[in-house]
């Protein structure tokens, strides 16, 4: 079996970071795999040792040879996906290929062309279908079609189930973390803190994550419960690490001052570091169109890490025990989320319980090898499948 592993983008961010983890755990079973990627096909190594081959999709046209048994796995429908789907299925003979879902990518759509004037919306739209956007998104009307051509889908998360045709085969997985995230010390890492001119005594949150149209107000829900909490006279830091896609303006970094650090640019590779620095991770965002259809990339990590974890109302919280291995704000706002990193600040003991708890949790409940071996027998049962519907 050979699985091609097409990706949105470069080897950068979750996307990147999943199939990394994917193929090097398919590889240990036995299974072929190869990742194409729209320009620079070298940055796989920033994550450890591929253990796979990584295409440009420019070189994948002239080295990639048909093979028995290949299958794509196309990383989200978004456009650059699609085209390179589609590019590679005529040169290799018309291959069964197989779409993954992170995102409602309809939800997604709608945020990136709601936002702003009517004018921008119509134009944005003109880009998606005829010219190349910023970012790399969904073309109204041909992902539909590229999901219902499809022979299978995989899904980061349970609330996805409704964006599958019926009756496409599906799997579920979510995602899993690197081993040296659960091998973090439970003790913050002081020596980062310091070059940070961060003390010993303040309390740091830490927040991975880009923002974009669907989730801003989310991220800026997360801003002004810091400012709630140093309003209090709490001495408490804000570490924002990843890139604002949408404009960003708000008022809460000016009145952080020197509370916030923003950094836009540390490499994937280093978010554990960032991490071991902090005391409490925070994954915002209430119940909605958004938030009831995805599992954030990060939790799995932030659950690992030993830090205690204070999450919105979100539909990742499914199967986590609040109080026990994270702490669950059944009614995000502001303010409530500033009241539930309090009660973290001002009890030590059980912040520390929770990260216990949650990397426990985390250690039983994601693993990428687990998520290898399923989705071997699903590419598998994909195969079989196909073979029946051309023999009917």
């Amino acid at each position: 079996m050979h699985v091609i592993f097409v990706n949105y983008g470069d080897f950068e961010g979750p996307s990147g970071i999943h199939i990394f983890h994917l193929a090097n755990a398919l590889v240990s079973l036995g299974v072929k795999c190869t990742a194409v990627v729209p320009g620079c096909a070298e940055g796989a190594d920033q994550f450890g040792s591929p253990r796979f081959s990584t295409y440009s999709i420019s070189t994948a046209h002239r080295l990639l040879p048909p093979e028995d048994r290949q299958v794509i796995h196309a990383w989200t429908p978004r456009e650059t996906t699609r085209t390179m789907t589609e590019q590679l299925r005529r040169r290799l003979g018309g291959i069964p290929y197989i779409v993954h879902l992170e995102d409602d990518e309809e939800s997604i759509l709608n945020a990136y062309l709601g936002s702003g004037s009517q004018l921008r919306g119509l134009w944005r739209r003109f880009r998606l279908r005829f010219g190349r956007p910023k970012r790399p998104l969904p073309c109204p009307g041909r992902y539909r079609r590229f999901i219902e051509r499809a022979d299978a889908m995989t899904l980061i998360a349970e609330g996805l189930k409704g964006c599958v045709p019926h009756p496409l085969p599906h799997l579920i997985f979510h995602p899993a973390c690197e081993e040296e995230v659960f091998k973090l010390p439970l003790d913050a890492d002081q020596v980062l803190r310091r070059k940070l001119a961060i003390s010993p005594e303040d309390i740091v949150i830490t927040y991975p994550g880009n923002t974009h149209a669907a989730n801003r107000q989310d991220v800026l829900g997360l801003y002004e419960a810091v400012w709630i909490l140093r309003s209090r006279g709490r001495k408490v830091r804000f570490i924002r690490i990843g890139k604002d896609h949408v404009h960003f303006s708000n008022p809460f970094p000016a009145l952080l001052a020197d509370a916030y650090r923003y950094l836009p640019n540390v490499p994937s590779r280093k978010i554990p570091d960032y991490l071991a620095a902090a005391d409490i991770l925070v994954q915002p965002g209430a119940a909605g169109v958004y938030n009831d259809h995805r599992f954030p990339s990060k939790l799995p990590m932030f659950l690992a890490s030993a830090r205690a974890v204070v999450s919105g109302n979100g539909a990742w919280v499914d199967g986590l025990s609040d109080g026990r291995n994270a702490v669950i704000v059944r009614e995000p706002t502001p303010a409530t989320l500033a009241d539930a990193i309090d009660e973290l600040i001002k009890d030590p003991e059980k912040r520390r319980q929770i990260g216990q708890n949650g990397r426990e949790y985390a250690r039983a409940r994601f693993s990428w090898l687990e998520n290898a071996r399923r989705l071997s027998d699903f590419y598998t049962s994909v195969f079989t499948h196909r073979r029946i519907q051309i023999r009917s």
